[in-house]
């Protein structure tokens, strides 16, 4: 049998055997749950950056048009959650803590049941703190790329912070779940190999489901709710491209 065919039939069985679909819905489903929490944290963050303040009259715009039904009522909420929000710095940390352990837990523990590999709550917790600090270092080095490089080289700037910033941040996350999930008989090239075919697959993802939903929109259907749908159908694949990305180390291992 030709090696490609040997790979997917060996990928086909992995896919199978660890229920991928079926743990593919249970993170869609856990991640809509842990919606609200990454909500909170994002304004929490960008409560703290000068360039997003200037845009608030913009997001209350939006959300006149896009719920001009209880637009005034959501407005007042936001209001209120925008004053309130630095007295809510400990709840915040907690409540996203305990969001992002749930997804990254029910990651391992997908992870776990492939390799036959148990991963402590210690680890977990570790892991989490290691991914804060990473991602304050590396959104510091985007917010300094965006102000810094386009006083010099604005063209490069442009392409570094709309293409290859993403990427990399992408690349790194998955290839950190990827390193911590291995076991010691899976060799670090394949599980590099796995996070650089991953990360370019969730990036295609993205461009196909652009290109689909600028030929059909669910608001068509669902009106203004069409985000609901929209946001299940991109975090189902999503979790299928990541869970399968997880299993290609060890088709290469079964190949070796």
């Amino acid at each position: 049998m030709p090696y490609r065919l040997r790979v997917l039939k060996i990928f086909l069985e992995e896919y199978k055997t660890n229920n991928v679909i079926l743990w593919s819905s249970f993170l869609t489903y856990l991640t809509v749950l842990n919606i609200v929490p990454f909500f909170y944290f994002l304004i929490f963050i960008s409560s703290h950056i000068p360039f997003v303040k200037s845009k608030i009259p913009t997001i209350k715009s939006t959300i006149i048009d896009v719920v001009p039904a209880y637009s005034n009522e959501l407005l007042e909420y936001f209001d209120i959650f925008l004053n309130n929000i630095s007295h809510l710095e400990l709840i915040n940390l907690i409540i996203f803590s305990f969001s992002i352990l749930s997804l990254i837990g029910a990651f391992f523990k997908f992870a776990s049941s492939v390799y036959n590999k148990k991963v402590g709550v210690f680890k977990l917790i570790f892991f989490f703190i290691l991914a804060l600090i990473l991602s304050s270092v590396v959104i510091s080095a985007i917010i300094a790329a965006k102000v810094i490089f386009p006083l010099f080289l604005p063209e490069f700037a442009n392409m570094l912070y709309v293409k290859i910033f993403p990427l990399l941040v992408w690349f790194v996350f998955i290839l950190s779940l990827f390193l911590i999930a291995k076991t010691k008989d899976i060799s670090y090239l394949y599980v590099i190999i796995a996070a650089v075919i991953t990360t370019l697959f969730i990036f295609l993802l993205k461009m196909l489901l652009s290109f689909y939903f600028s030929l059909f929109t669910y608001s068509k259907i669902y009106g203004a709710v069409a985000i609901i749908p929209t946001v299940l159908l991109w975090l189902f694949l999503f979790w299928n491209i990541l869970l399968s990305g997880a299993i290609i180390p060890k088709v290469f291992n079964r190949i070796r």
